[in-house]
C-alpha cells in the first residue's frame, strides 16, 4: 500500500469512529427503554446535523477512499462497490425525508424509524468495512 493510500485509510478509519460516536450520541438523544429500545423523538436540528454529518461521510468515500481505490484498480469489485453508493442515497433519502416530518412536527413514531436508519447504516458500514477489508487483503491496492 502506498503512502497516500495509508494516509487515506487513517482519515478514514477516523471518519468511521466519528461515525459510530455520531449514532451513538443520536441514540442518547432518543433514549431507550429496557431492552435497547428507542423511545423519544429527536429535536429536528439533532436529527439535521447527523443526517449532514452521514452526508460528510459518504462524500468523503465517494471521491476516493478506499472504495473508490477498489474500484477503479480491481474492475472484479466495481459492481458491488457501485452498490454500496447507491445505499448512500438511499439512506440519506431516509434521513431527510424524517428531517421534513420532524420540521412538519409530524413525529409519530420517529424513534423507531430513527432507530431503523441506525441499524441500516450500521449494516452499510460493516458491508464497506468488509469490502474494503478484502480488497486490502488481496493485495489489489498496491
Amino acid at each position: 500500500m502506498g503512502a497516500n493510500q495509508g494516509d487515506e485509510a487513517g482519515v478514514l478509519r477516523a471518519e468511521h469512529r466519528a461515525l459510530r460516536a455520531a449514532m451513538k450520541a443520536l441514540e442518547f438523544e432518543l433514549g431507550e427503554e429496557g431492552g435497547g429500545t428507542l423511545t423519544g423523538s429527536p429535536r429536528p436540528e439533532i436529527l439535521r446535523g447527523f443526517r449532514d454529518e452521514v452526508a460528510a461521510h459518504f462524500r468523503l468515500e465517494e471521491s476516493g477512499g478506499l472504495l473508490g481505490d477498489a474500484d477503479r484498480h480491481d474492475p472484479g469489485t466495481a459492481r458491488r462497490v457501485r452498490e454500496l453508493v447507491a445505499e448512500h442515497a438511499a439512506i440519506l433519502a431516509s434521513l431527510d425525508e424524517l428531517v421534513a416530518r420532524l420540521d412538519a412536527e409530524q413525529d409519530g413514531h420517529s424513534a423507531a424509524e430513527v432507530g431503523a436508519v441506525l441499524d441500516a447504516l450500521r449494516a452499510h458500514e460493516s458491508a464497506e468495512t468488509f469490502q474494503s477489508r478484502v480488497y486490502r487483503e488481496t493485495g489489489r491496492g498496491d
